[in-house]
């Protein structure tokens, strides 16, 4: 081996699932390249804490790129959604946040909703 890791078909099924989860959760019909990173963060982060101590360090810093993935504006979106449900209006005992004024506190953020 060469400095890597090895991978077997399952680990791939487990990468393409999770990116589809992650495109699903944003509610998107696609999966795009942010959705693989975050995908291949967790199976890595996961395979790198079943190492045991110096081998799992020293796993973490060669892999350092993979691991380390900006997830900012998705965060700071989420954040936007949590206080519009915070303060949305229960209708029959049920919150609902309307895409229009999402969409509106993303814009006037600089959030381009293809971004997150």
């Amino acid at each position: 081996m060469n400095g890597g890791i090895s991978i077997v078909v399952r680990n791939l099924d487990s990468i393409i699932r999770l990116s589809e989860a992650y495109a699903k959760i944003q509610l998107r019909d696609f999966v795009n390249k942010d959705d693989v990173k975050r995908a291949v963060k967790m199976v890595l982060k996961s395979f790198i804490n079943t190492q045991k101590g110096s081998i799992g360090r020293n796993m973490q810093f060669k892999f350092k790129r993979y691991l380390t993935i900006n997830e900012d504006t998705f965060d700071e979106a989420f954040t936007i959604l949590v206080k519009l449900f915070k303060i949305a209006e229960p209708v029959d005992s049920i919150k609902f946040v309307e895409m229009s004024k999402f969409n509106a506190e993303c814009e006037r953020m600089n959030i381009q909703n293809n971004t997150f």
